[in-house]
């Protein structure tokens, strides 16, 4: 190999140096005339990415004429004059609240969410470099692949949890400073069936004794779940004392009311029970107590007929006759007197 330094006698002349579109073909030669390079003495486009010549030839200028050849090939590295551009095939995303870390954000058609990146310094041949991605949250990540990946365990959507994350990401070339513009995507998580309805603690109640349809509590559980998760039926589960025939909930709104005959005095403890659609459910314990009620009979002396004697001597007010009479269960004692 001829390794030469310019002096005097070697010199390249600047006529003999261009560059062929047609043939991606370097002319370059040696001769006696001066010539000189500069930045403006050269340019190269991108269509002309990779020029090459077969051989090139350096002679000594001498009666000896020792030369040789060489192969040169000249590659055209593109400028970064353009920052890298990022695009997402849907800007909305959805993954399931508790989803494992590696599942992937769909979009609403269900097909994954994913993120691209392009740069104008580069054609359809040339190697693309490697982009880093940059997200502000650490609830999600992007693949090799421009997935976007669920990176965090139990992402709960329920309240007090936001359910939606809004982040931006940037995609930045590893071995440089070049970076594209923020863009901003969305991930809804969608509800997942995870949460039993709950019932309050309900005070105990006290109900008049009677055999008519009456009002007991007004029972409401709540559900952090939505939609068809959150929809709620209500049940009796046990009545204590044999009242089992007693009392009903109605399956819907959770009014609980009596619809048998209940004494003074009784006593009922009743386990109501609001279950959703997946089966969850929970339990809360009502205390009814039976309470005196209205007159709801008709009073029954015990006679139908009283002959009663006064003397003549008695006083005013004096007692002349005691009448009982009986309402239900219970004992009314009428007390006549001579006025």
């Amino acid at each position: 190999m001829l390794k030469t330094e310019p002096d005097e006698d070697f010199s390249v002349s600047r006529d003999d140096f261009s560059v062929s579109r047609e043939t991606n073909s370097l002319p370059l030669c040696v001769s006696r005339d001066d010539f000189s390079v500069s930045r403006d003495d050269i340019s190269v486009s991108r269509d002309d990415i990779s020029v090459s010549r077969d051989d090139i030839s350096a002679q000594e200028i001498s009666e000896a004429k020792r030369s040789t050849t060489a192969k040169l090939f000249i590659t055209v590295k593109p400028v970064d004059a353009n920052p890298p551009e990022i695009s997402v095939s849907s800007p909305e995303g959805y993954a399931n609240e508790n989803s494992p870390i590696g599942e992937k954000v769909l979009d609403s058609n269900g097909n994954p969410l994913v993120i691209t990146v392009t740069d104008k310094d580069f054609g359809p041949t040339d190697p693309k470099p490697s982009y880093v991605f940059e997200l502000t949250t650490p609830f999600f990540i992007i693949d090799k692949n421009g997935h976007l990946l669920v990176n965090e365990n139990n992402l709960d959507r329920d309240p007090p949890n936001p359910g939606r994350f809004k982040f931006q990401v940037v995609a930045r070339e590893k071995s440089g400073a070049a970076a594209s513009a923020p863009m901003s995507v969305t991930v809804h998580l969608n509800d997942v069936n995870d949460n039993a309805p709950m019932l309050p603690i309900i005070a105990p109640v006290a109900v008049p004794a009677g055999d008519v349809r009456r009002k007991v509590a007004a029972i409401k559980a709540t559900d952090n779940d939505e939609g068809d998760n959150a929809i709620v039926t209500y049940s009796i589960y046990h009545v204590s004392n044999n009242g089992n025939n007693k009392f009903t909930i109605n399956p819907i709104t959770g009014l609980l009311e009596t619809v048998g005959k209940l004494n003074a005095g009784d006593q009922y403890s009743l386990t109501v029970q609001a279950t959703d659609k997946g089966g969850l459910y929970s339990q809360a314990i009502v205390e009814v107590t039976i309470s005196p009620g209205p007159n709801t009979q008709s009073p029954i002396f015990e006679q139908s007929v009283y002959d009663i004697e006064v003397s003549e001597g008695a006083t005013i007010n004096s007692t002349v006759a005691t009448i009982t009479v009986r309402v239900g269960k219970y004992i009314w004692y009428l007390f006549w007197c001579w006025y």
